[in-house]
């Protein structure tokens, strides 16, 4: 599995750990050539009840549940979104049970 680190915090290891200037530039010149990946920071969020949604049928239902990252509004019946690990709408990752409003 590879791994995503922080390109700073590797030089900063590698000045706290080497005595000779020359060592360390060197080092950091390596560091500067590894190919960096495209990735995103995660982000975790939470299902929320939310029992007073107005349905389709214009009547209120507790089969609503949002999204506290994006704040989407989601059917548990017609998505299934509990067995969604993330939102559909903006990738967090979910986790937990769902927050009653």
């Amino acid at each position: 599995m590879n791994d995503t680190i922080s390109r700073a915090a590797a030089k900063q290891a590698v000045h706290d750990t080497i005595v000779s200037a020359s060592t360390v530039a060197r080092v950091w010149d390596m560091i500067d050539q590894i190919p960096a990946v495209d990735a995103a920071p995660v982000i975790h969020a939470r299902w929320i009840g939310y029992p007073e949604c107005l349905g389709y049928d214009g009547a209120y239902h507790d089969e609503h549940i949002v999204c506290s990252e994006c704040h989407s509004v989601w059917n548990i019946i017609d998505n299934d979104t509990e067995r969604f690990d993330y939102c559909p709408n903006c990738g967090a990752r979910m986790k937990g049970e769902a927050d009653e409003r």
